[in-house]
């Protein structure tokens, strides 16, 4: 137990020897975490130790690496009932390494934000040869690379007036992620945004950089054959935001009915921004080699109730 708690201390730390503490985010609204997968927003969005389908782009690939068939989701909401978002993910077993990749799509011509992502994956005794097999339990970790490509444009709505602000942007985004598993438990940590670069170009300001704020997420779960629970924790690693922590269950009513409910909240500080989230999955339903997942989540927060659906097809790779 011993080994096993410093080892993951020792990747935990690695991670967050990336980040620059006790600066300011200068985050400007862009390119926010929505938590748009239907699964993961109802278990509050505590998905980092969880995320081994369609929604890892979003949360974390490197948890793709133990599933061995291919997983595609796709989702619909509207933010504050007005803002259409979308997203459409895909995972891609092969037999060394495992494949993400993503499309996410918000906004309208007010301002759009897409997203392009490809992810890789790789369990940790195929990623290392030989002579790091003194590491134990590295056929039980993953590691995970992905680059994301980020693209927006504002001001094309003609009802702004002949005088409107227009422009566009364009960037790049690198994260890391880690998984281990070990009978019912896994970990999982990501650093988002470690290497990124993002360029303005507006009609008033002209050409101007505006960087992503770099994220750490930290995770674990429970999983039992019919039952899971995951706890997230975001720490702050600027001081103008607050730490955040989520909190999800997720539990089988019948082998094809599955509940599930979450809560995320800031810690510390004046506004605790705290949503409480609930959903079911349909699962089970087959047509040929192909199953098919109905999801559906509700989430209430202190500024906006959105109903968010979607649908995952999984099915195997040969």
């Amino acid at each position: 137990m011993k080994r096993f708690l410093s080892l993951q201390f020792a990747v935990i730390f690695l991670l967050s020897g990336a980040l620059r503490g006790q600066e300011l985010s200068h985050l400007a609204g862009a390119f926010a975490d929505l938590n748009l997968g239907v699964r993961p927003s109802g278990l509050g969005g505590a998905y980092t130790a969880l995320s081994n389908d369609g929604n890892a782009l979003l949360y974390n690939p490197a948890a793709t690496t133990f599933t061995p068939y291919i997983g595609l989701t796709a989702m619909t909401t509207k933010i504050f009932s007005i803002v259409p978002a979308s997203f459409l993910g895909i995972h891609y077993p092969f037999e060394r390494l495992s494949l993400v990749g993503g499309f996410q799509k918000v906004g309208d011509d007010l301002l759009n934000e897409t997203i392009f992502g490809l992810a890789v994956a790789m369990r940790g005794d195929e990623l290392f040869d030989e002579n790091f097999k003194f590491i134990p339990w590295l056929d039980q970790m993953s590691f995970s690379l992905s680059l994301r490509f980020l693209l927006a444009n504002f001001g094309e709505n003609a009802d702004g007036g002949e005088d409107r602000v227009r422009g566009d942007g364009r960037g790049f985004a690198l994260d890391f992620g880690y998984y281990f598993k070990m009978d019912g438990i896994r970990i999982g940590a990501t650093l988002r945004d470690a290497l990124a670069h993002f360029r303005w170009n507006s009609s008033v300001r002209g050409r101007y950089t505006q960087n992503p704020p770099r994220r750490l997420r930290f995770g674990v779960a429970y999983v039992k054959p019919h039952l899971r629970f995951s706890l997230d924790v975001q720490p702050a690693v600027y001081t103008d935001v607050n730490t955040r922590v989520f909190s999800g269950i997720e539990f089988n009513i019948t082998p094809w009915l599955v509940r599930r409910s979450g809560l995320a909240q800031n810690t510390g500080g004046i506004f605790h921004n705290k949503i409480w989230t609930t959903g079911f999955g349909l699962y089970n339903m087959k047509w040929q080699q192909f199953r098919v997942a109905l999801q559906a989540g509700y989430r209430t927060d202190e500024l906006d109730n959105a109903l968010r659906f979607a649908i995952d097809i999984f099915w195997p790779p040969h």
